[in-house]
């Protein structure tokens, strides 16, 4: 997928690439959507017929991401509530964490993929990318080490791994492009 460099890239609405690939491997199910933010990744996955649960903590995000899919005409159920201690009532066929993992901090890593292996079916599919160690440290709790993410998913298929700068983005009112450094993966549960 070729992206604009000179787009305000987390925020025009330009589908994550690895998200995208989840239509490579499933054709519909159900998607649990941790960290949904104001949903790009929630709308896409419901406009291409999944049924989608997206879960935040910030009000103003679960608040804007109901509106769009009004708007979208899909319908996604949302829940506010804190990812930590977060227990859904389903398992599901596809699990998205994208940039989200490395808010929590080091004790509740290994817990919080545990869980979200827990929570899918079998030959689910799980799309994760969160920042790398490349990153400056002290920005956020936890950065991936090298495979670490990987290492984590010891028993499923790892159908694409990447450790790589992130696409060029402009935030909202700068003139400067920003580049961080992420780790990306899907895996399917055996």
């Amino acid at each position: 997928m070729s992206i604009d460099k000179d787009k305000e890239y987390m925020y025009v609405g330009v589908q994550d690439p690895y998200v995208a690939l989840v239509l490579k491997y499933k054709n519909s199910g159900t998607v649990l959507d941790l960290g949904s933010g104001s949903g790009r990744d929630a709308l896409f996955l419901a406009r291409n017929g999944f049924e989608v649960t997206a879960v935040d903590n910030d009000m103003v995000h679960i608040d804007n991401l109901s509106k769009r899919a009004t708007d979208a005409r899909v319908s996604i159920r949302t829940i506010h509530t804190d990812l930590i201690g977060f227990v859904p009532d389903q398992k599901y066929d596809v699990v998205v964490s994208d940039m989200v993992l490395h808010f929590f901090d080091a004790p509740n890593i290994a817990t919080m993929i545990k869980t979200m292996q827990d929570w899918t079916n079998d030959n689910g599919i799980h799309v994760v990318i969160a920042y790398s160690d490349k990153n400056v440290t002290g920005k956020r709790p936890y950065l991936f080490g090298h495979n670490e993410l990987r290492d984590y998913y010891g028993g499923w298929d790892i159908l694409k791994y990447e450790e790589k700068p992130t696409e060029w983005f402009r935030l909202p009112g700068e003139n400067k492009r920003r580049r961080n450094y992420a780790v990306y993966l899907i895996a399917q549960k055996s």
